[in-house]
């Protein structure tokens, strides 16, 4: 049944040209049972020519048929190779983003001291830490200085310093404070609240040669400040790199 509904259009041209044929041949025959097509006239010529000329619309109905099968076929073929493409390229994305992902590292950051400077100011030490995959051609630019590490392999340490000014918190938890109408005094211990006061991009190469770039979070929380890495790659250039 499935295939009937698939080939209607031939059924109805076969089912035509049988007809057809049954006519023509009916005519034919009938010119020689009957006394008003002078069958005794006719020639090999006159047969010929009635031949081609029955069966020549037919031919061509065949014809027209043929090409539209034809480029539906081709329709078809074109949709297979473009659903193909578009599997295989599914899967190479999936095999890239897999690749790109177990070759990524996990930076950690902690705060080994405060050092101040002045009433308003301090330096924080922080302590940077990568686990899984080694990173190349590091660079950590604050507003401060700028930090360069050819080479940081798993398990590797590296100290920075970052300088914060007590009167962004104090600012900043402020503004919140009038946003959410309440007092200044009103905060406290118990009041959590995470301000992020600066991020600082951590560039590097990763192992397939991509250069991404991580974020390293200066968090203000109540009276302490405290630090937190955002791991989620973020690549910077899409060409691949020595």
């Amino acid at each position: 049944m499935e295939w009937i509904k698939q080939n209607k259009g031939y059924l109805t041209l076969l089912i035509f040209s049988v007809i057809w044929v049954s006519g023509a041949i009916w005519l034919l025959i009938s010119d020689f049972t009957t006394e008003s097509f002078h069958h005794k006239d006719i020639t090999l010529n006159e047969l010929g020519d009635y031949l081609a000329g029955a069966f020549s619309p037919l031919a061509f109905l065949w014809l027209v048929y043929g090409y539209f099968m034809q480029n539906h076929e081709l329709k078809a073929n074109t949709k297979t190779a473009n659903n193909a493409e578009n599997l295989s390229k599914s899967q190479f994305h999936y095999l890239k983003t897999k690749d790109e992902n177990l070759y990524q590292p996990i930076f950690t950051a902690t705060i080994i001291k405060e050092v101040p400077l002045d009433e308003t100011s301090k330096n924080l030490v922080l302590k940077l830490k990568i686990e899984g995959s080694p990173v190349f051609n590091v660079s950590i630019e604050s507003q401060e200085t700028k930090y360069e590490y050819k080479t940081i392999l798993a398990g590797d340490e590296k100290e920075i310093i970052v300088t914060i000014n007590e009167n962004e918190a104090i600012m900043i938890l402020r503004k919140i404070n009038n946003m959410l109408e309440l007092p200044l005094d009103e905060i406290t211990d118990e009041l959590e609240r995470t301000i992020t006061l600066r991020r600082i991009p951590i560039k590097y190469t990763d192992r397939i040669g991509l250069r991404n770039y991580a974020e390293l979070l200066i968090q203000h929380s109540n009276v302490k400040y405290k630090v937190d890495i955002n791991n989620a790659i973020k690549q910077q250039e899409h060409l691949y790199v020595d």
